[in-house]
């Protein structure tokens, strides 16, 4: 498993995955993805050249983990169905099942990180009524 450490900015929390580009790429088989564990929570980050992508390891179909999947074309597929989900958008390729999770990935002063929405306190909390 990953060490990770995190960063807030705006809704999103971004959270340290690698302290280089380069060690990404060693890490992070090409056309393949590794488990990261983010505020318990399983996440893959899949590589594509120098591309990466981040999306939560758990197939929306029926939740078994994707991180032994790989990338074909635009899109990660399931290594338990084949489904095909595009690493951009989540989307599956044929609207077989619902949409998968997707993240931003941004490489920032040469470190990789991955962005995930700030859990919001919704209005009630914001009100104190909660």
């Amino acid at each position: 498993m990953l060490q990770i450490s995190s960063m807030a900015e705006k809704n999103i929390h971004w959270y340290l995955v690698f302290s280089s580009l380069e060690k990404a790429i060693e890490q992070v088989p090409d056309k393949r993805a590794v488990r990261v564990e983010l505020d318990d929570k399983q996440f893959c980050l899949a590589r594509s050249g120098e591309r990466f992508f981040a999306f939560e390891d758990k197939c929306p179909h029926q939740g078994v983990p994707l991180n032994k999947g790989k990338i074909e074309e635009e899109n990660f597929v399931c290594p338990w169905h084949r489904y095909a989900f595009n690493l951009k958008n989540g989307r599956e390729k044929n609207n077989m099942c619902d949409v998968l999770s997707t993240y931003q990935v941004k490489i920032e002063n040469n470190k990789v990180l991955i962005g995930i929405p700030a859990k919001s306190k919704g209005l009630l909390s914001w009100l104190g009524l909660r």
